[in-house]
């Protein structure tokens, strides 16, 4: 690793875990860090403190890490997948399954039981409704990319997923009474607050080997950036690449948006800035960089999104849009530059 990378690495690790202590220590009510140290060796559950570290701050925190991490590899190779510096986790349409999902299991619980409905409209319910069209979507876009040729069709038919799945969505919608609906408008904003330690343990056991195994593909991802040829001239089988990449980018906002729901702008915003820190676009260098980047902006939302209103917890979509959304239209300045330079 070069030494100016290391460094940029070096000091990314250390904001890390300076937000990691803030998102765990600031909140509704602030815990000092002699406190916070004390609960940690402590083996009884002797306070409230207690409570609100281990059965609160520290799965939340865990899943703004993982959900970070997670969606900023996605967005990483989508772009790269697409050579676009606007594709994102969802351009597949992967949030608009997860959506439909979601909607027909809240929709469909109101005409149930109140027993039955419990179940279906529980955080269990919720998740598994959302993997459920998550993985409909990801299985038909695999399908698409073994039969064509060309990035721009599976793009395309993506776009037109989503526009159907958002259709249906929006017919569960108009059906729905205020009760159902105001769920599902809950859940679409975005959420660290919602998953246990069953749930953190499932999205680990799909993000990290995502992670470890893109770091390991980086130089394919290097050579495709340079073009169908040039890869090819390496012995890469782009349609078997294109699968892998889809299944890996989709897998991981997939059951980041079980969980958490659709989380704005993180996976579009997060390789730009890793790009701009390292100025370099080689995938070695940028996938742990794009984690740790990733990680880091989910705790600030979510520490931003607990101490910025007393009182209340404002949705993470709202702070992530505020945030990354200057990113995004940075580079669309930028790219408009570029053409223009041209």
């Amino acid at each position: 690793m070069l030494p100016k990378v290391k460094k940029h690495f070096l000091i990314l690790l250390a904001v890390l875990v300076v937000v990691l202590l803030a998102d765990l220590l600031w909140g509704a009510t602030g815990i000092a860090f002699r406190d916070f140290i004390n609960v940690l060796i402590s083996k009884e559950p002797a306070n409230s403190t207690y409570f609100i570290i281990w059965k609160y701050r520290i799965p939340k925190m865990l899943t703004a890490l993982f959900a970070g991490a997670g969606l900023a590899i996605s967005g990483l190779l989508m772009q790269t997948l697409f050579r676009n510096p606007l594709a994102g986790p969802y351009v597949l349409g992967i949030s608009s399954g997860a959506s439909l999902g979601v909607s027909l299991v809240i929709l469909g619980a109101s005409f149930l039981s109140p027993v039955a409905a419990d179940f279906f409209r529980n955080d269990i319910g919720t998740g598994l409704s959302a993997l459920g069209g998550t993985f409909l979507v990801l299985a038909l876009m695999i399908w698409v990319a073994g039969r064509v040729g060309g990035n721009f069709t599976i793009l395309i038919m993506g776009l037109i997923v989503g526009q159907i799945l958002g259709a249906l969505q929006g017919v569960t919608n108009f059906l729905a009474n205020p009760e159902t609906l105001k769920e599902f408008v809950l859940w679409g904003l975005g959420s660290f607050n919602q998953t246990n330690m069953n749930q953190i343990l499932l999205m680990s056991a799909v993000i990290l080997p995502v992670v470890l195994f893109a770091y390991f593909y980086s130089g394919k991802l290097n050579a495709y950036l340079l073009g169908d040829l040039y890869a090819k001239s390496l012995g890469i089988d782009l349609t078997k690449f294109r699968r892998t990449v889809i299944i890996l980018a989709g897998l991981t906002a997939g059951i980041i948006t079980a969980f958490c729901g659709p989380i704005a702008f993180v996976g579009m915003a997060v390789p730009h800035l890793a790009r701009h820190l390292l100025k370099t676009y080689n995938h070695a260098l940028l996938i742990p960089s794009t984690a740790l980047l990733g990680a880091i902006l989910a705790l600030v939302c979510d520490l931003i999104s607990h101490v910025l209103l007393e009182g209340y917890v404002i949705p993470i979509n709202v702070i992530s849009a505020i945030l990354g959304g200057p990113v995004v239209v940075w580079v669309v300045f930028k790219q408009r530059n570029k053409m223009y330079e041209n």
